[in-house]
């Protein structure tokens, strides 16, 4: 029988959920949720297992050490010895502060770069596992502890994008089950570099106004998100301006209109389509992008 065993880290209970350093653990729950898995809790191993029997022969581990994150190699160790497992049959997905929020790296060697779990992981297997890397960076403020800044939640715009590029994630880990480590990684890695070269950085402004309808300005605005989002753009940043004094006579029937900036990275043609998304919706009044 030919096993995988793919191992999500992160930080158990509810007080870690959402945070940062769990991206592993979000992303193995999504493939667990894609292919209809089941968690059970097992205190022989010190996690929670999903198994998906793939084909006749071929099954894939999942699973996600309640250890800690510190002590994730131990809970791993346990089930590499039970399966007998080489480390180059153990994949593990985990949050990485080089990488930018939204990409992700596949690689094979390395050091643990700071990371505890992965540093647990090289003290028990010695290195030579697949690592997924989730990219969550870059850390800000800059002058932030790193603990507090992987410990901490995603904003409303981060989560936005993460939550845009999971089905991505999944797809890269379903891919590097299926082919393994050199094709997936000629694979993924090159798609993130083409997608690096293709998308360009934007600065827009919305003008939105709400009167006589019940969506409140926050409301539009997550609309808004929602059709970046859907011309495959990636939101940075957001910040409503408030009430502005219009620059043209004509604004002046609306006087109640807000302003919201939003920054985002999408592909080149995409404010076109944008436009034209936007120009249903009523509580956009007028959007100014500019490329950056």
């Amino acid at each position: 029988m030919s096993i995988v065993l793919v191992a999500g880290l992160g930080n158990p209970g509810s007080d870690y959920a959402k945070t940062r350093h769990n991206a592993g653990f979000a992303v193995v729950d999504a493939l667990a949720s894609r292919h209809d898995l089941v968690w059970r809790t097992s205190s022989r191993f010190e996690a929670k297992l999903g198994r998906w029997d793939r084909a006749k022969g071929r099954t894939c581990v999942l699973a996600k050490p309640q250890t800690f994150m510190n002590d994730s190699g131990r809970a791993v160790r346990a089930l590499a010895d039970f399966y007998k497992l080489p480390p180059e049959g153990i994949i593990v997905v985990y949050d990485d502060l080089t990488i930018e929020l939204g990409r992700i790296k596949l690689t094979v060697r390395g050091s643990a770069g700071g990371h505890n779990g992965v540093a647990s992981l090289i003290g028990q297997l010695g290195g030579g596992f697949v690592r997924y890397r989730i990219g969550i960076g870059p850390k800000h403020p800059p002058e932030m502890g790193l603990k507090d800044f992987v410990l901490g939640r995603f904003t409303s715009e981060e989560q936005t994008i993460f939550d845009q590029h999971l089905n991505a994630y999944v797809d890269g880990l379903d891919l590097l089950i299926e082919q393994g480590p050199d094709f997936a990684m000629n694979k993924l890695n090159r798609r993130t570099d083409q997608n690096d070269q293709t998308k360009r950085n934007y600065h827009a402004t919305f003008i939105l106004d709400n009167r006589g309808k019940e969506e409140t300005i926050d409301q539009i605005v997550e609309g808004v998100k929602k059709e970046i989002a859907a011309v495959q753009g990636e939101i940075t940043s957001v910040e409503n301006l408030g009430k502005k004094d219009f620059a043209r006579v004509t604004d002046a029937k609306f006087p109640d209109a807000v302003y919201v900036q939003i920054d985002f990275a999408a592909p080149a043609d995409s404010t076109r389509h944008l436009h034209e998304r936007l120009r249903l919706n009523s509580s956009v009044y007028r959007v100014l992008v500019q490329a950056v």
